[in-house]
């Protein structure tokens, strides 16, 4: 490793590698997780969601602590790749969504993944290489005439059947046969039978026509349905790279759509690459690597969407059905009761929420992300005697990210003195890091068997929010 100043041959520690080429060519991925997955031994991609643009967590060799980071260290062209977690992040309770680290790297832009395992992550990272080192390597400048790439993939994303669910007769056959069962259990004299007080009492499974929602809850109604669709994803990538003996350069451009198969689920992404590398002598060689990256992302309010359309009652219209007509307007139909399905509730802004329309959440509530990262990195590699070699570099990063959310009660069903009536979420964050590393390698051989590496390492990190 060039990191150490060994070769390949010299590893005795556990390391994969894996050509990005290869991968990305077989298969359309847009981000660095979906590559990965199932590519490398004993490095597991936890998916945090189906929904585009949705964090993946990343384990090298399982989770090796409950209460701390597990993430693995990212180093991207030498530098590791920052991460920020808030004093207030609670390990023990997060999800993979929350634990996930998104690389805003195109696929197309990396040559290379190596994972570091074991004695070989910490002996070149310390003890940030505690959880293992995903190294990864992007493509740089080639000497010659200047050479152009461009490619364009598509696919379709269309689910195969889900498991068969009852209809709206079945289903109301079925719970009026469980509450008599229940009811003929306790005893049918018994003066306080609940369950043959809610079989008799109750419209939403029974048959009266003068009860005011009785066209609503008469109704054969697939909600899974209701709330997918198929889904259309495209990366597309142009590149330009060339140069001289002491000069080149690579300029990439890359645009990526997915959408998702949850209806109010998508993802667009575009992100810009310049390298330049420049030997102003054999001993002297300096580096410049831009990238800007903009991804927006919507999805729903509630991450609960298709759970939440498994659980409702089939019989029941996600419209206000017309007393006249007998068909469907456009306005949804959210009433909820306590004795079926409950009234809307959320514990927090997270969107872990349940009893609410889910096609009126999946198509009329807002969950944008706007996030725009900028990130410069500065090398220098300068041959002082032989065997002795000095190498830094600074790297810059900046991110903004902004996040709007709206909850309409159209979707909850609550009441205007409720919280959730008409929630509006607004926020915005922003931080800079700074990094430098200046390194010091000396490097002695013996009649070609015996080696001495020594290396001296000091660097410095700043971080705002």
């Amino acid at each position: 490793r060039n990191d150490m100043g060994i070769t390949n041959k010299e590893m005795v520690s556990a390391t994969q590698k894996v050509k990005m080429d290869d991968l990305v060519a077989t298969a359309p991925v847009v981000s660095v997780e979906d590559a990965l997955q199932g590519q490398l031994g004993g490095v597991d991609i936890v998916l945090g969601g189906g929904d585009p643009g949705t964090r993946s967590a990343i384990r090298i060799r399982g989770t090796s602590t409950l209460n701390a980071s597990s993430d693995p260290l990212i180093v991207i062209d030498g530098v590791p790749y920052p991460t920020s977690i808030s004093d207030d992040f609670d390990f023990s309770t997060a999800n993979e969504e929350d634990l996930g680290a998104l690389l805003n790297i195109s696929p197309n832009d990396i040559e290379s993944i190596e994972v570091l395992k074991d004695a070989s992550a910490t002996a070149i990272w310390g003890t940030q290489g505690a959880n293992g080192v995903l190294v990864i390597k992007t493509k740089t400048g080639t000497t010659g005439k200047t050479s152009f790439s461009f490619s364009s993939k598509w696919t379709l994303k269309e689910e195969p059947k889900t498991i068969p669910m009852l209809n709206g007769k079945e289903y109301t056959s079925l719970m009026q046969e469980a509450l008599w069962n229940s009811a003929r259990y306790i005893g049918l004299q018994n003066g306080t039978n609940s369950y043959l007080d809610k079989l008799t009492n109750s419209n939403a499974i029974g048959d009266n026509p003068d009860w005011q929602y009785y066209d609503e809850y008469h109704q054969n109604t697939d909600w899974l349905d209701l709330v997918r669709q198929n889904a259309l994803s495209s990366d597309n990538s142009f590149s330009m790279s060339g140069g001289g003996n002491r000069a080149t350069y690579r300029l990439s451009l890359g645009y990526a759509t997915d959408d998702g198969t949850t209806i109010g689920t998508s993802m667009n992404r575009f992100n810009s690459t310049l390298r330049i590398d420049y030997n102003f002598s054999k001993k002297l060689r300096f580096g410049a690597n831009v990238t800007y990256t903009q991804t927006d992302k919507d999805a729903n309010w509630a991450t609960t969407v298709r759970s939440e359309a498994f659980k409702k009652m089939p019989n029941k219209s996600p419209y206000v059905i017309d007393d006249v007509t007998h068909l469907p307007l456009d306005q949804y139909f959210n009433r909820q009761t306590t004795d079926w399905e409950g009234v809307f509730k959320s514990s927090n802004d997270k969107g872990d929420a349940t009893n609410y329309n889910p096609v009126a959440m999946a198509k009329e509530s807002k969950n944008n992300t706007l996030q725009r990262e900028t990130r410069a990195i500065i090398d220098a590699n300068y041959k002082i005697l032989p065997g002795f070699t000095y190498s830094g570099y600074v790297s810059i990063k900046m991110n903004t990210s902004k996040n709007t959310k709206f909850l309409p009660q159209s979707v909850t069903g609550a009441v205007w003195m409720n919280a959730y009536a008409n929630q509006a979420y607004d926020a915005m964050s922003e931080s800079l890091s700074i990094q430098t590393e200046n390194k010091l390698q000396f490097m002695k051989n013996w009649n070609g068997k015996h080696n001495l590496i020594t290396n001296l390492r000091w660097n410095c990190l700043l971080y705002t929010s």
